[in-house]
């Protein structure tokens, strides 16, 4: 098995909605989703739901999946920790390297 085929916390995360607009920086793509219990939360809400929405015809680009948290409940330190994984999957999932490089460089300014 190659390096890149084991999972880790950022590539088993995210739903195929959210995986896609990560790729495509699409709307919606929330801070909060980097959080990894939420994360799981949402994967097993998806998980149960997939059989239920591959039966129908639901609109693919509308999220109809597990709530994400509002960005203004936030803490500090739960913001910083949800950068840094969003950080991390612009790099590992998004193959968005000088993306990511622009994003931190905003960061430093920012504080």
């Amino acid at each position: 098995m190659e390096n890149r085929q084991r999972p880790t916390s950022h590539n088993v995360g995210f739903t195929p909605f959210f995986k896609k607009n990560l790729v495509e920086l699409r709307d919606p793509l929330p801070l909060t989703i980097f959080n990894e219990v939420w994360q799981d939360k949402a994967m097993l809400h998806y998980s149960q739901k997939r059989s239920r929405a591959d039966k129908t015809n639901v609109d693919k680009d509308r999220y109809t999946g597990y709530p994400y948290p509002c960005k203004y409940t936030q803490t500090y330190a739960e913001w910083s920790i949800n950068h840094q994984g969003f950080y991390a999957a612009l790099i590992e999932i998004a193959n968005y390297p000088k993306f990511a490089g622009w994003l931190l460089l905003h960061k430093r300014h920012c504080d």
